[in-house]
């Protein structure tokens, strides 16, 4: 060993972390406010500590910015939030399939951080995506069935399996070293 301690898991880049998410919801729910000095702030979890103090006050300042004005903030909508809870809500059908869109945009302040006209393309983009997903689920899910009885075929063909104690081959080794048989087995 050269003496160096285990450095652990690698650190993730800031923008996919779990300390920007906890970093951000603090922001909103008034933990972490800008008035606060960034010090506490980074010593608030121990998930900020893994990052280098001076980038954490401008991750800080720029999260803060953006919290205050969520529209300035441009997400994409194959990763957003909002997409996910319109997966959601179709797949458990509190949307019904014949919603009008508006009504549908309506619904939630996350799906209107998008344009509606977009809002309805996507959502149909969406909804075409749930029905693949679907029509492979059963597929698969016949594909599964149909192996699934060929094994079920193999083993009724199969023969029974006798546990060795009630098997004739252990009657017969009982009987034979009952009379001696293997006394007589030569050896080489």
């Amino acid at each position: 060993m050269s003496g160096e301690e285990d450095a652990g898991p690698p650190v993730p880049p800031w923008r996919n972390s779990k300390a920007k998410q906890l970093l951000q919801d603090n922001i909103i729910a008034k933990r972490a406010t800008e008035d606060m000095d960034h010090h506490a702030v980074y010593e608030m979890r121990p998930e900020f500590k893994l990052y280098n103090k001076s980038n954490f006050k401008t991750n800080l300042k720029n999260l803060i910015e953006c919290c205050k004005n969520p529209l300035k903030q441009k997400s994409k909508w194959s990763t957003s939030i909002a997409k996910h809870l319109l997966k959601e809500e179709n797949i458990n059908e509190s949307i019904q399939d014949g919603m009008d869109p508006v009504e549908v945009y309506q619904r939630r302040p996350k799906f209107q951080e998008f344009p509606l006209k977009n809002f309805k393309t996507n959502r149909e983009n969406l909804m075409q995506s749930i029905l693949k997903q679907f029509d492979r689920l059963q597929l698969d899910s016949d594909a599964f069935g149909h192996d699934l009885a060929i094994l079920e075929a193999l083993h009724c063909d199969a023969p029974v399996e006798v546990s060795w104690h009630k098997s004739e081959a252990c009657q017969l080794l009982k009987r034979d070293v009952k009379i001696g048989k293997h006394l007589q087995i030569a050896t080489p």
